[in-house]
């Protein structure tokens, strides 16, 4: 079966992975949700990681991220591409993937660092790669990609007090969808602020990954849908790096506080402690507001739209192990 794009596709796909158009296969994937999918994953994520710590043999964090990624993939293949890459260079860079979400040829990206909770329920937030912390990696990374810097935690304890609701309109909060959450990169560089407890303050500003996919696609919103609450941590993380003391930042070339573009974003935002003096300069800060403040359906990179168009594109950025693309083009419910 072909599109009318001229892509060949698979009988059974209800879209066309590149330009979006209904053609009609025998399965929807609408009838599985992307919200259902990821509470699917983040319940599977919380059990394994539970009888991994029980029996000594914990999934590695690359290994939740994959099995996680397939399950989406399989779940939605006529909407999902995943390519992954090699993942030699993923130690010098502050990425695991790149998630970019479409219509057409326009949307928005994420760049995506996964974090496993350990046997006592903290993560690694102070890894480094080459001296430097693996945050700040993360931040340049998005900013040069034009996206918006996340991670995503994999949790295992339901009897964390500090993390949120996983209830939503489609389920009841049960413990176990809380095992994939996702904050903003810059909610935890502020966390790294704490320095005996960065994962605390992280955990308590996370939300229940499910929760960025979780509505109603059939009137063709749920890409601005997603777009904004995952612009909502970002501009929570935004605002939670900038209330920070004048002299515990380096604001670069603009001393003495944030550029008025940004201070619509960050009034009010209040911080419970202060503590390091390595935060973000004032240069990154504003690049990431101007990437967050772009209309949802901006034109893709081209490097994103051959891979949409040609799945047997190489990889344009060596840095990440996968792109995952997720066409949210407008179909029945």
């Amino acid at each position: 079966m072909s599109c009318s794009c001229g892509r060949a596709i698979e009988d059974d796909f209800s879209f066309c992975p590149s330009c979006g158009a209904e053609v009609g296969g025998r399965n929807s994937s609408r009838s599985a949700s992307f919200c259902r999918t990821f509470r699917e994953c983040a319940e599977w994520t919380f059990g394994r990681l539970v009888l991994g710590w029980r029996s000594g043999i914990p999934l590695r964090e690359d290994t939740v991220s994959e099995v996680n990624l397939q399950g989406i993939y399989l779940s939605h293949r006529d909407r999902v591409s995943v390519r992954r890459f090699s993942p030699r260079e993923e130690s010098h860079a502050g990425a695991d993937w790149e998630w970019w979400f479409h219509v057409g040829g326009r949307g928005f990206g994420l760049r995506v660092q996964a974090k496993r909770a350990s046997r006592d329920n903290s993560y690694p937030l102070r890894h480094k790669v080459g001296g430097r912390l693996q945050n700040d990696l993360l931040i340049e990374d998005a900013v040069a990609a034009g996206c918006l810097p996340m991670y995503v935690l994999y949790n295992h304890d339901k009897r964390l007090p500090q993390m949120p609701s996983a209830g939503c309109a489609h389920s009841p909060d049960t413990p176990r969808l809380r095992g994939c959450s996702i904050v903003s990169g810059l909610t935890v560089r502020r966390a790294l602020a704490d320095e005996a407890r960065p994962h605390v303050y992280t955990r308590k500003h996370s939300i229940p990954w499910n929760e960025i996919v979780c509505g109603d696609d059939t009137d063709g919103s749920l890409l601005e849908l997603v777009h904004d609450r995952v612009r909502e941590l970002h501009w929570k993380g935004l605002g939670q790096v900038a209330d920070l003391p004048e002299d515990r930042l380096q604001w670069g070339e603009r001393p003495g506080g944030l550029d008025q573009s940004l201070s619509k974003f960050v009034t009010g935002a209040t911080l419970d402690s202060t503590r390091s003096a390595d935060l973000l300069e004032d240069r990154r800060l504003r690049e990431l507001a101007r990437i967050a403040a772009r209309p949802t359906r901006s034109r893709l990179p081209g490097r994103v739209l051959e891979m949409i168009d040609r799945p047997e594109a190489e990889a344009p950025d060596a840095r990440i192990t996968h792109t995952v693309i997720v066409n949210l083009a407008p179909g029945r419910g």
